[in-house]
């Protein structure tokens, strides 16, 4: 009891200032699950509609699960400067493409330009956006573009996003069609979904999450199909 109360407690408030260095408590944290979301059987190009439709649904799934408890989610995109060129969506104007989709935040709450790695001279700089999601369409939006980015379907724009809940201290990034990392600064925040989702977790890190999330295995249950 002490312990996880202790867990809970690990959590910090919105940073005042979002900078290139918004997300380090998340990255220094142990406890963060990987999800598949595609599947190995349905192919990006021979069946890209059921499988966006898989992972669509499995993404929007864990999100409505993240999210269920939150008063605020903020989401940190990050723009190409020179979208015209993108491999897999090229657009004069990112920010453009992805409202004319139907994303509507609200203005900034905070913008920079930052590498996509800090510290890292190979890192593409890119133009960063931090918004309050006031509604499921602007979050969804940004679930549909990060599952459809690599894929041969469209709307889509070049524009990369992480949802974030600072004062409970969850995040969730959907790198793309194959798979999510939801990341919390304590265990707690996410061992339900460890547990509901057991079947949708990746096989190959399943070693290093069991280490993170399991007291006792029984405690995992795979109720999914």
């Amino acid at each position: 009891m002490g312990e996880e109360a202790h867990e809970r407690r690990q959590t910090v408030p919105r940073p005042v200032i979002l900078d290139q260095h918004w997300d380090q408590a998340f990255q220094n944290s142990p406890f963060w699950l990987r999800f598949e979301l595609g599947g190995e059987v349905l192919g990006n190009r021979d069946q890209p509609v059921p499988r966006f439709l898989q992972a669509f649904h499995r993404a929007k799934t864990l999100c409505d699960a993240l999210f269920a408890q939150s008063d605020s989610v903020i989401a940190i995109l990050a723009a190409a400067r020179c979208s015209a060129d993108d491999l897999f969506a090229p657009a004069e104007n990112a920010m453009a493409v992805l409202e004319a989709m139907g994303f509507r935040p609200p203005p900034p709450s905070g913008q920079w330009t930052a590498p996509l790695i800090p510290n890292d001279d190979d890192a593409p700089v890119l133009d960063w956006h931090a918004m309050d999601l006031a509604d499921h369409v602007s979050r969804d939006t940004l679930v549909w573009n990060a599952i459809v980015y690599e894929m041969p379907l469209t709307p889509k724009a070049p524009v990369l996003s992480w949802l974030v809940d600072f004062d409970r201290g969850v995040m969730a990034h959907i790198y793309d069609d194959r798979g999510m990392d939801i990341h919390a600064l304590d265990r707690e925040s996410i061992a339900p979904l460890y547990r509901q989702f057991a079947t949708w977790l990746l096989d190959f890190d399943r070693p290093r999450m069991r280490a993170a999330f399991e007291r006792d295995s029984s405690q995992v249950t795979d109720s999914l199909t």
